[in-house]
């Protein structure tokens, strides 16, 4: 269940440089 949790907070970490990236 800790690893999930984490594998998700990196998928929306991830999502949000991206969007970020395209944004700037």
């Amino acid at each position: 269940m800790g690893l999930q949790q984490f594998d998700v907070v990196h998928d929306f970490r991830h999502d949000v440089r991206h969007w970020t990236f395209l944004l700037i």
